[in-house]
């Protein structure tokens, strides 16, 4: 029960780094299509400096990974991307 209780903080917690707001808008910018890093920076509207740290959080919490030079989303980040989407509608 408690490893099963510290697995869920664990999973809220990673949750909670990526859901802060340019980091979302650049993860639904992907999850719409938006590959490559001007698709995505075009796409989310944000400045380049905040969708390169919202790319690296995104790679680094298993939400998004780069091919190349594209980014895709990962089946946690479409999970995360429709979570957002079914609580705050399409943005």
């Amino acid at each position: 029960m408690v490893e099963e209780v510290e697995r869920y903080i664990r999973e809220l917690a990673r949750f909670a780094r990526i859901v802060q707001p340019a980091r979302v808008r650049v993860l639904l910018a992907i999850y719409k299509g938006a590959e490559t890093y001007t698709e995505i920076e075009r796409a989310s509207r944000a400045a380049s400096a905040t969708v390169l740290s919202a790319l690296s959080v995104l790679q680094n919490e298993g939400a998004v990974v780069k091919e190349g030079n594209k980014y895709k989303i990962t089946e946690y980040g479409r999970k995360v991307a429709e979570a957002v989407l079914s609580v705050v509608g399409d943005i």
